[in-house]
């Protein structure tokens, strides 16, 4: 009932291997239910422990040293799992998203016009750049 700090294996799967790019856990009892078990990760700033409600879920770059705290009083149940991104780098990802934001912001105060219609564009060339489906 518990996990010393690491980080998730870049390949998972047997037969067909995915790279892993964003882990979650999706937390399934009460934390009254249990003492300890915080998921917790490293950071230069110090640790952040999360302790959740049931059905709620933490995501994060797979790549981030993290660990399971010791489980001291009753049981933890989590799901644990691993998405693939069609864009490898979290930077990438993180400008890539960025950029949506904006170009939705355009459409929604300004309808079909020239800077959405750009902003879009570079949106899909960035992507058609970075994804590796």
């Amino acid at each position: 009932m518990e996990y010393g700090f690491h980080v998730d294996n870049a390949l998972m799967g047997r037969d067909v291997q995915w790279r892993t790019d964003i882990s979650m856990t999706l937390f399934l009892n009460d934390p009254n239910d249990y003492d300890g078990g915080e998921l917790c990760f490293e950071s230069g700033s110090g640790d952040f422990r999360f302790k959740l409600k049931p059905r709620s879920i933490i995501a994060y770059p797979s790549n981030t040293l993290h660990r399971v705290m010791p489980v001291t009083r009753g049981e933890r149940i989590v799901v644990v799992g691993w998405i693939h991104s069609l864009v490898r780098d979290a930077g990438v990802r993180e400008m890539l998203y960025d950029l949506s934001q904006v170009r939705n912001g355009i459409f929604k105060r300004n309808g079909k016009c020239r800077e959405f219609d750009l902003s879009s564009k570079t949106y899909t060339n960035l992507l058609r750049q970075y994804a590796e489906p």
